[in-house]
């Protein structure tokens, strides 16, 4: 304001070189300004023609795809539609495997120039026409499918193994019975979506949303869900035997009957989840957090549990053999029957934990808190 109030006084001074000069300066200042805002609207008028271009050239590719399919004479002539994929009828019998190849190199050579949006419109043509089911698939491993939406759409039994699907929309699909094997779904959303029974086998979804998803039954042997949202989501009977949830997110999921043999689950994150009768023999869970978590019956027998928190946690019947329990807070948990075997408590907080029944032979007692807050000692060396 003060700037202005002096520019002001100098635009009325009687001084013929001052007002000329900030006259000048003024009307330069207008006429750049001008000029700039000018440049701006041209810009802005390029991009928007270019996205309409680009828009035009995307639906030309893959009205192009269609047509180049139906002339290998696998299905009928396909629609000309801008908007949805054409309606197909499926193959009566398994597809040649000249022809196979032939449409899996048009496919995989298209794919690299559509976006998102028109990558699912080509995946749903393809499932629609039985093209990506079981008895006729296209093999699209490594295919580049990245950010294909694919939102709300019917999948069930889509053979997708090996290709790359990183930062797809998949958000409430139905997946169930699918063949996801050793594809990479890196960031994808499938928030919501119908797994049951699909095989995600080696396969990699680091920091996917999986949250409230539906995973019974699921093979995941060897995956990567490091950093995945697996909140809400059932894994009941679940086989995730070698997988890596380091640092995965399953509060209030239920883990019950599932497989986590030798995964790595270190600080994942089990707040209020279902783990009844989960086989969890050999996994690492070093700093992991099962605060009001349900954890009977289950097998942790040779568990890395050092510095878990089992705080309010029941265990009752639990498997606890040769499990490493170092550091890990037990306070007011029910260990009720547990099996601790050999099992190492050095440095354990149990201060108001339950323990009856429980068998303790040969336990590792060392620094360790005991229901009575006092201190054992007696397997220090």
């Amino acid at each position: 304001m003060k700037v202005l109030r002096q520019l002001k006084c100098l635009w009325h001074s009687g001084n013929p070189n001052d007002l000329s000069l900030w006259k000048f300066f003024i009307l330069s200042v207008i006429l750049l300004s001008a000029v700039v805002l000018g440049f701006r609207m041209v810009d802005r008028l390029a991009t928007g023609q270019a996205l309409l271009g680009s828009e035009q050239e995307q639906q030309r590719i893959l009205n192009d795809y269609f047509q180049q399919i139906a002339s290998l004479k696998l299905n009928p002539q396909p629609s000309n539609s801008q908007v949805s994929p054409p309606q197909v009828s499926p193959p009566q019998t398994a597809l040649p495997q000249t022809a196979l190849e032939v449409a899996r190199a048009t496919t995989v050579t298209t794919v690299q120039q559509l976006n998102g949006q028109r990558k699912g419109l080509l995946l749903q043509f393809l499932a629609e026409a039985n093209l990506l089911n079981e008895q006729a698939a296209i093999p699209l491993q490594g295919a580049d499918l990245g950010g294909a939406e694919l939102s709300r759409q019917r999948l069930e039994g889509i053979q997708l193994a090996g290709a790359n699907l990183q930062k797809a929309v998949l958000q409430n699909a139905a997946l169930q019975r699918s063949n996801l094997q050793a594809t990479q779904l890196l960031e994808a959303n499938l928030q919501a979506a119908d797994l049951q029974a699909a095989n995600l086998q080696g396969a990699v979804l680091t920091r996917a949303n999986l949250r409230t998803a539906n995973l019974e039954g699921v093979n995941l042997q060897q995956g990567i869900l490091r950093g995945a949202n697996l909140r809400g989501a059932n894994l009941r009977s679940s086989d995730f035997t070698d997988a890596n949830l380091d640092g995965v997110r399953l509060e209030s999921a239920n883990l019950e009957g599932g497989q986590f043999q030798r995964a790595e689950m270190e600080n994942a994150q089990l707040t209020r989840s279902k783990l009844i009768g989960t086989q969890l023999q050999q996994a690492v869970l070093r700093g992991a957090t099962f605060t009001g978590a349900t954890v009977t019956r289950a097998n942790l027998a040779r568990t890395d549990l050092r510095a878990t928190d089992f705080r309010n946690v029941d265990l009752e019947g639990v498997n606890l053999r040769r499990a490493n329990l170092t550091r890990a807070d037990l306070r007011h948990a029910n260990l009720d029957g547990v099996q601790l075997q050999r099992a190492n408590l050095s440095y354990a907080n149990l201060h108001r934990a339950s323990l009856e029944r429980a068998n303790l032979e040969q336990v590792i007692w060392c620094g360790t808190t005991m229901p009575n807050g006092t201190i054992n000692n007696s397997g220090c060396r």
